[in-house]
């Protein structure tokens, strides 16, 4: 028996490994302290978003220049890595998970500045990534307004 539950449990991980891996689609916004990242468990903003995916599937990692963020789901797994233009305070970035598939990532600057964009220039920005606009008009006095532009 003991046998049989090895084998189930080889089997089970060979099969979550062999799962679809998508780019969630996002969006972003900046302010002079923050980057915003809306993130939605689908592979398009106006697709409904994956309401099953467990909590505990999900993990953001935040680095001093880079957000990832991987979700599992039980019949496709979510990666999403994106490098950053400027670097960021680690302890303070936090996340949090709302309704209908979606997670907000907010992304502390270590300095006030204004980003030329949420990537290096140097980096492809992904299709399915977008402004948010919403929130880049919150923000628009702001940002014009600084001389503190990277």
């Amino acid at each position: 028996h003991l046998h049989g539950t090895a084998a189930e449990a080889t089997a089970a991980t060979a099969a979550a490994s062999d799962l679809p891996v998508v780019a969630p689609a996002f969006k972003w916004a900046q302010s002079l302290k923050e980057v915003h990242i809306f993130v939605k468990f689908a592979h398009k903003l106006d697709a409904p978003g994956l309401n099953d995916v467990p909590a505990d599937g999900v993990e953001v990692t935040v680095e001093a220049t880079s957000v990832k963020l991987t979700a599992k789901h039980a019949k496709k797994t979510f990666k999403l890595e994106i490098p950053l233009a400027g670097e960021v305070d680690i302890v303070k970035s936090t996340h949090k998970s709302v309704p209908f598939g979606r997670k907000i990532l907010l992304v502390k600057k270590d300095d006030e500045a204004v980003w030329p964009g949420l990537m290096p220039s140097t980096a492809a920005f992904p299709k399915n990534g977008h402004m948010w606009h919403e929130l880049w008009d919150m923000y628009r006095d702001e940002l014009e307004a600084s001389s503190k532009v990277r």
